[in-house]
């Protein structure tokens, strides 16, 4: 038998196994392990059964994912693109605004009028601070 570590994941038979019938176990002890024809095709049924099954599993799980939209200009400006609070905003906006019409007209008005206030943001650096903190209460807001 296998030796299984902790993190291993036990196949029922193996659990199966861990529990005892006397009787099996007296039988076992006289005539040695012995299989039906039957238990043999079960057990091969239950093999082929299982590599189907985690084909299956595999191929759904391992689909790309798709390209996310990584917009998220003002957060961008003040943050930068990779920070964990500009990430949040994204997941929010996807998985909240972009879920309904409104939410993403919502969107598109906020494409169309924040390229622009980031370039006030580039052009005068004294708005800034005032910026970073209006974008923290509202990303606190939003997503806690």
């Amino acid at each position: 038998m296998k030796a299984y570590s902790e993190r291993d994941y036990l196949p029922a038979t193996v659990l199966a196994g861990l529990g005892f019938c006397e009787v099996k176990i007296l039988h076992e002890a006289r005539f040695g392990k012995l299989t039906t024809a039957q238990q043999a095709e079960a057990a091969k049924a239950g093999v082929q059964e299982h590599e189907r099954f985690h084909q299956e599993v595999s191929a759904l799980h391992n689909q790309p994912k798709p390209a996310q939209d990584r917009r998220c200009f003002i957060a961008t400006a003040v943050w930068g693109g990779h920070d964990p609070r500009t990430q949040q905003l994204r997941d929010w906006r996807d998985r909240v605004l972009l879920t309904h019409a409104f939410g993403r007209g919502v969107v598109r008005a906020y494409y169309a009028i924040s390229p622009w206030m980031v370039r006030l943001l580039e052009r005068w650096p004294g708005l800034h601070g005032p910026a970073e903190r209006a974008l923290e209460r509202i990303r606190r807001a939003l997503v806690g």
